[in-house]
């Protein structure tokens, strides 16, 4: 016979664990629709520079979920790689997005917008930031620096950014 003490401790765990497995399948699926919207911004709006991709720089789990289900994106390492010329937008990791001044001013000079979900980023010289709002994914923009490269939004991406 089961003891009762044994039986509540086991619903409580397996309560415990679907919670948790729920959660944490939540969670992936926001994530992944974040990732999703990442890929997709550089198809809503205009800049100056030849690139016409979305390059990745640094790892995290959004860079995992982009390279892994789009093949046409680019991996920057900029100590060996001049491939960022192809960069139409470069998505800035959490492992790379705290103190990168110089980077974000070199991609800035280049007119490269930059993207990430770090909340300081924008202080940082982030041109944008990604997160989850009152309406599902607003993104914030550091006005000066999106005006100095001259990025133009579609309406559609306009009417997500919040001040």
């Amino acid at each position: 016979m089961i003891k009762p003490r044994l039986l509540f401790l086991s619903i409580i765990f397996a309560l415990f664990w679907m919670f948790s497995f729920e959660s944490f399948a939540s969670n992936l699926k926001v994530k992944k629709m974040l990732a999703d919207f990442i890929y997709k911004v550089p198809n809503h709006f205009k800049v100056e520079n030849d690139g016409t991709k979305l390059c990745l720089y640094g790892y995290d789990e959004t860079v995992a979920l982009i390279d892994r289900a789009y093949n046409d994106v680019v991996l920057l390492d900029l100590e060996s790689d001049s491939s960022v010329v192809e960069c139409k937008l470069v998505y800035v990791a959490q492992d790379k997005s705290r103190s990168i001044q110089d980077v974000l001013d070199g991609f800035y000079q280049a007119k490269i917008p930059t993207i990430s979900f770090n909340e300081s980023f924008l202080e940082s010289g982030g041109m944008m930031y990604v997160s989850i709002g009152r309406r599902s994914v607003e993104l914030a923009v550091n006005r000066e620096k999106v005006k100095g490269a001259n990025v133009v939004f579609d309406p559609l991406m306009s009417s997500i950014i919040v001040d």
